[in-house]
């Protein structure tokens, strides 16, 4: 029996997305240790604190070590 699903390889766009098309933060909120802007990789701790998910560092808003 033949499935009628769509086949993923018959797509044109089934490419992932580049890192410069996701959501990102100002660049005053970029990671001072990697320069991680990406959102999905920088979760808030505190209104004022951060924590970077690729290299693991914490930073306060203003970019310093917390």
């Amino acid at each position: 029996m033949a499935s009628k699903m769509p086949h993923r390889d018959g797509q044109q766009n089934a490419r992932p997305r580049p890192h410069n098309d996701e959501p990102q933060v100002a660049p005053r909120y970029a990671c001072p240790q990697c320069g991680e802007r990406r959102k999905r990789y920088l979760m808030w701790l505190s209104p004022e604190r951060l924590r970077c998910l690729s290299c693991g560092a914490t930073y306060t808003i203003m970019g310093t070590p917390a």
